[in-house]
């Protein structure tokens, strides 16, 4: 008995071991291997962020359960750490990607980078409903497993190879199961948007123009622009309709500084344009509202743009040094936030931060040389 009652508590939480690591790699693991594949932003976040708060989570609610002889006790700590991963689930796109951005780059610190939105609520309660439906199934699996388990224990009452193998292959149709519905009504809407146009940039750059042809409607909007792609690329998740979760918009940053921005509907990528071209035109309009005081960006009624009080004040006190020709870079983005520079010929460089889709909106610029 004093074995058993050492031998059942260790077992638990190799137990909740086995079911945080299996939770995390077949719920994460998968988008991050598509999203890598894609050249995507943050790929592999959540799983990265997911593996050590799952493994926490599990071990200490199948530790608890386990020092009761109750299968009910078992049933409510499963369904306890089912409704825990389910909200986990459901927010890591969304606030987990934005704690890694403020992480990164301390430009974003404070700002919502990915909204969490009614869609992904509504979303997220089906996730946590069918967490704590798992967590039952999973409290209960885990009271009839340490029992077979400890009939495989060793002679001095510790965990054998059997042991570990009743865990493992006792849990794993379980996890598989719990992994549906996170797949398809959370990883998959978000992962598409970045893995459609990852997929086609990575077919031109790649020279496969037959294949990239086969979408025409995204690669007769890409065409133009070929010949600024290079080999090394960035997929962004820009912007979406927190309503639906249905229409996103994505940026491809090439390691030369070209930026291209998509719109995609589900997988579909409908359309593309060059981000770059569009920053460029409102410098030009900012350097004319600058000497004449006249918002030529208003009158673009395809590139929308909202500019700040504050910025069109800073323009007027520095329209001296913003004039004639300057050189635009990408320097660094986090989700829907761009910032992008301009160097001009007399030495001075600013940097402006830019967010928003449609309409975008420029909300601070900073001197940066000389």
């Amino acid at each position: 008995m004093a074995q058993a009652r050492k031998f059942f508590p260790n077992a638990g939480t190799a137990y909740g071991l086995v079911l945080g690591i299996g939770f995390a790699l077949i719920v994460w693991g998968r988008d991050a291997m598509l999203l890598a594949a894609s050249h995507a932003h943050l790929a592999w976040v959540k799983l990265l962020l997911g593996i050590p708060i799952a493994v926490v989570i599990c071990c200490l609610s199948c530790r608890l359960a386990a020092t009761s002889y109750s299968a009910a006790v078992y049933v409510a700590m499963g369904i306890g750490s089912g409704v825990i991963l389910g909200v986990l689930v459901g927010h890591m796109p969304f606030e987990g990607n934005t704690l890694v951005t403020w992480l990164l780059d301390r430009r974003v610190q404070g700002l919502v980078v990915f909204p969490f939105g009614p869609a992904a609520a509504a979303k997220t309660a089906f996730i946590i409903i069918a967490g704590a439906l798992t967590g039952a199934g999973t409290g209960f699996l885990e009271y009839l497993l340490l029992e077979r388990a400890w009939d495989h224990a060793t002679a001095k009452g510790k965990m054998s190879f059997g042991s570990w193998a009743y865990l493992f292959f006792g849990i794993l149709p379980v996890l598989v199961l719990m992994s549906w519905p996170v797949e398809e009504m959370i990883n998959k809407p978000i992962r598409d948007p970045q893995q459609s146009t990852g997929e086609i940039i990575g077919l031109i750059v790649a020279g496969d123009l037959a294949k990239a042809q086969a979408d025409r409607f995204a690669y007769s909007s890409l065409a133009p622009y070929i010949d600024q792609f290079s080999d090394e690329y960035t997929v962004y998740l820009v912007g979406y309709q927190v309503d639906y979760l249905y229409q996103f918009y994505t940026d491809v940053v090439f390691d030369n500084g070209f930026v291209m921005r998509c719109v995609v509907g589900g997988t579909q990528v409908s359309y593309c344009s060059s981000f770059s071209e569009q920053v460029s035109n409102w410098m030009d309009d900012l350097a004319y509202f600058g000497s004449h005081g006249v918002q030529r960006w208003m009158e673009r009624p395809i590139q929308q743009l909202v500019v700040d009080e504050s910025v069109l004040r800073w323009w007027t006190e520095h329209r001296d040094q913003l004039s004639g020709a300057y050189e635009l870079g990408h320097s660094g983005q986090q989700g829907g936030w761009v910032f992008m520079s301009a160097r001009f010929d007399s030495g001075f460089e600013m940097i402006c931060r830019f967010h928003g889709t449609s309409p975008t909106h420029l909300d601070r610029c900073v001197q940066v040389a000389p």
